[in-house]
């Protein structure tokens, strides 16, 4: 299946939350995820750090690895790539 069909697809089961598990790694297709099928879309896994794109909302890491390299995420300037409190 292509990244567009599949990309469609995702719009079409109405998928509220895209997560990637594969990042940058072999076999990974961040091109369906670059079509923006689900409205929230987040990095997690598979991939250990931010893939440095606009199309990922989230990443998704333990406080031990956020603390360590926070200061490196692409998106360190959104929301989205902040700690939460207590972290």
């Amino acid at each position: 299946m292509s990244d567009h069909a599949s990309a469609e697809l995702i719009r079409d089961l109405d998928v509220d939350i895209a997560v990637d598990l594969m990042g940058y790694t072999a076999g990974a297709r961040p091109g369906i995820l670059r079509l923006r099928g689900a409205p929230v879309q987040a990095g997690y896994l598979g991939f250990p750090g931010t893939m440095a794109v606009d199309f990922l909302d989230y990443f998704i890491a333990d406080p031990s690895y956020s603390r360590s390299t926070s200061s490196r995420f692409s998106e360190r300037d959104r929301p989205a790539a902040r700690l939460l409190p207590g972290q």
